[in-house]
């Protein structure tokens, strides 16, 4: 009972603090090594469990093929054929629609990193999805310019005036606006 009375106070403690501190290199190796190995047990649980999940479904399968007669085998061989040729199928035609999608998205002028946002598993629905993505970026940007484009023009220019330009001579102007 003392040591899970240790343990709770510890635990206490590190919630407590947000970081660890150590006095020696031991302290810290010995830390490090506590939780290394909590890591690993935890790896090898999960993998272990993986493994126990995969040879109870191998037996399960093979003692249902035992029970079955000649026939039932086969087409239950033929069926798990079938279901691996269309799962690459599917894999094939996705690789295919992300070639194709990222084709189209260089296009339409739009980054090839886009595709995982536009990609589905119909070719018609992507190119809707890649068509959509265009003209709402089209429109953002042409919102943006217009929004620039918006600037205020000058009024006057620091005491230049057209209209002085054009009633006199540019020598008088000068004369005029001469400082020295």
């Amino acid at each position: 009972m003392s040591e899970e009375a240790t343990e709770q106070e510890v635990k206490q403690t590190e919630e407590q603090q947000p970081f660890k501190s150590f006095a020696t290199q031991a302290e810290l190796d010995s830390y490090t090594d506590k939780r290394i190995s909590k890591a690993l047990d935890t790896a090898k649980e999960k993998w272990a469990s993986e493994l126990d999940d995969k040879l109870k479904e191998r037996e399960d399968k093979a003692k249902k093929l035992a029970s079955m007669t000649a026939k039932d085998r086969a087409e239950a061989e033929l069926k798990d054929r079938q279901k691996a040729l269309d799962e690459r199928e599917h894999e094939l035609n996705m690789k295919a629609y992300r070639i194709e999608a990222q084709k189209q998205l260089e296009e339409n002028k739009l980054p090839a990193d886009l595709v995982d946002l536009v990609l589905t598993d119909n070719a018609e629905n992507t190119h809707a999805n890649i068509q959509l993505l265009s003209e709402t970026v089209d429109e953002l940007v042409k919102a943006r310019v217009a929004e620039l484009s918006n600037t205020s023009s000058p009024k006057d220019s620091a005491g230049f005036k057209s209209s002085d330009q054009v009633n006199g001579d540019v020598a008088a102007f000068a004369q005029k606006n001469r400082l020295i």
